[in-house]
């Protein structure tokens, strides 16, 4: 039945095109051509995991060479690079915010282009530095006038509220199994400790380097003056054209004459104007063989026991949710493997068991791949040790095996405002995590005991998962950071890759062909918390694999 609708489809694809070939010869031959796209926010990886994706067609049209997902693009790139009418792209740069994983690959996307033999240029009324590195894998840099060249490098705010919670009359009451769980830190220390330091100082001097890199690469400066033009920016337009650090500047209808080979008279034009002057038509003609699905679950956010959601707080992963995601999966007739897309810095320790054991049933089933490109740190890391393989981008944020526990309590701040409470308990622990007095040392001895058990808990799944010996975790655990690459090193991933990587490599082990294949969103429902909700929720959870200052400390 496939084979004969498919076959009929193709048919009526071919007749259209070829009636359309006369048409598009009275149009004229198109003129020689930069086709423009706009890169802006967070596009997809691929088309398939595009929310709303009949909305964001109408606003592609509307927002001429948006680029929506890079698979979309990479294909339209593919056809512009064998038309030799074309001269090439220009690409503006209208506040990007992707990972460092997506601008690699968006970097992939724009040498393959160049290795056909066209030319790209970019453009921006500013440029970030995240921008600016991507910028200088273009040919040509050109910047509007009065733009600006945010180009500083990168830098982490660490915070400690403990002096701020004595004068507000808040107790901060943790214990922690790992010397580097610098997350209790936040609300017990004075000032940031020297663990948490060195965490951030090793993911600052990784995107340092990438920064100076590009520089280097594209803009061809040796590595002194890299360093001296990123120590004295940012640039506004007419000293970014002195030092070097664009080629032109000019507005956006001034964009074709800003290339030696092209002519004010000569257009920039859209993709899908290129399309309607093209004498044969671009269609998509539909495959023969129903293709493989690959089933791609989305792990985004802090873990939370129950319903997550969006909150003031930022995103939040439920248990509840995900683990339905996870039984879709598994009943779907049609998914041939899974990736677990890891975004999380980790969350409660009971949420994340309960998400590891449901992963674990799926990966009996099928095969699981987890992929990171951003965080996947303490309880994020817990889960992902359900999957049969771990694959990291050299640049995600991956580890901090370690665990704390604790609560907030407001006895000074009840005094001040005249709050009596009196404690009722039968039971030498019933109200310990009541917020009205510290831990007794009784109780405080019963925590740790449970916070021990479930480190090492934590440890010996680790151990049992990468196949290594527990007193080799410990080593590397003791809630320490590593990158990519230094996961790698020591074992704590399977390989390095992008996010089509850990695809092909997720079909490849389920004997599928890697060449053509399709992809299938499985996205826990989100929902709108609040933040008293979330502080409750924190409160009740008590015990944490999470690991949030480093996700949050770093900003480009």
């Amino acid at each position: 039945m496939r084979i004969i609708w498919a076959g009929f489809y193709n048919f009526i694809q071919l007749v259209l095109a070829t009636l359309a070939i006369p048409f598009k010869l009275l149009l004229g031959k198109p003129v020689t051509a930069y086709v423009y796209y706009r890169l802006k926010g967070d596009p997809a990886y691929r088309k398939s995991m595009t929310r709303g994706r009949s909305l964001f067609r109408r606003r592609e049209r509307k927002r001429s060479g948006l680029v929506v997902d890079l698979q979309l693009w990479q294909e339209q790139l593919n056809l512009l690079s064998i038309d030799p009418k074309v001269e090439g792209m220009v690409l503006e740069f209208d506040g990007l915010e992707v990972s460092a994983a997506k601008r690699d690959a968006i970097g992939q996307i724009i040498r393959r282009f160049k290795a056909a033999g066209k030319k790209s240029v970019a453009f921006a009324v500013t440029f970030s530095n995240a921008e600016y590195a991507l910028a200088c894998q273009c040919d040509r840099i050109v910047l509007a006038p009065g733009g600006r060249v945010e180009l500083t490098g990168y830098s982490a705010e660490l915070t400690a509220l403990g002096d701020a919670l004595k004068h507000l009359g808040v107790g901060a009451h943790f214990v922690r199994r790992a010397d580097y769980k610098t997350m209790p830190e936040l609300f017990t220390h004075r000032e940031p400790s020297p663990a948490q330091k060195q965490t951030a100082e090793a993911i600052i001097d990784q995107r340092y380097l990438g920064l100076l890199r590009s520089l280097v690469e594209g803009r061809k400066f040796q590595e002194a003056e890299a360093k001296r033009k990123i120590d004295l920016g940012p640039y506004g337009s007419k000293r970014a054209l002195t030092e070097g650090l664009c080629d032109a500047v000019a507005s956006r209808s001034e964009l074709p004459s800003c290339d030696d080979r092209t002519t004010p008279d000569e257009a920039m034009t859209s993709f899908e104007a290129w399309v309607r002057k093209r004498a044969f038509y671009y269609r998509k003609f539909l495959p023969l063989k129903r293709r493989s699905t690959l089933a791609i679950i989305p792990l985004d956010g802090m873990i939370v026991q129950g319903d997550g959601g969006m909150t003031p707080l930022g995103k939040s992963c439920g248990s509840t949710e995900l683990i339905d995601a996870l039984r879709k999966v598994r009943r779907s007739s049609t998914v041939k493997a899974a990736v677990l897309y890891v975004r999380s810095p980790g969350g409660g320790a009971v949420a994340s068991d309960l998400i590891l054991e449901e992963i674990k049933k799926l990966a009996k089933e099928i095969p699981v791949v987890a992929y990171f490109d951003q965080v996947a740190a303490s309880g994020g890391y817990l889960v992902s040790l359900g999957a049969q393989e771990m694959w990291a981008d050299s640049t995600a944020v991956v580890g901090s095996i370690g665990v704390f526990a604790g609560k907030f309590e407001f006895s000074e701040l009840f005094k001040r405002w005249g709050i009596h409470r009196s404690i009722i308990q039968r039971g030498d622990n019933a109200s310990r995590m009541s917020a009205s007095r510290p831990f007794t040392q009784h109780e405080k001895t019963s925590l740790e005991a449970e916070v021990e058990e479930i480190y090492q808990s934590f440890v010996e799944e680790v151990a049992r998962a990468r196949r290594r010996n527990k007193d080799e975790i410990l080593n590397l655990a003791q809630g320490k950071v590593y990158t990519g690459d230094q996961a790698l090193a020591v074992g704590l991933v399977d390989g390095l890759c992008d996010f089509e990587g850990a695809c092909r490599r997720a079909i490849e082990l389920a004997k599928s062909p890697t060449d053509d294949f399709k992809l299938k969103m499985f996205t826990p429902a989100a929902r709108r918390g609040s933040i008293i909700s979330s502080l409750l929720q924190f409160n009740r959870s008590m015990i944490f694999t999470l690991d949030l200052d480093v996700a949050l400390g770093i900003r480009p």
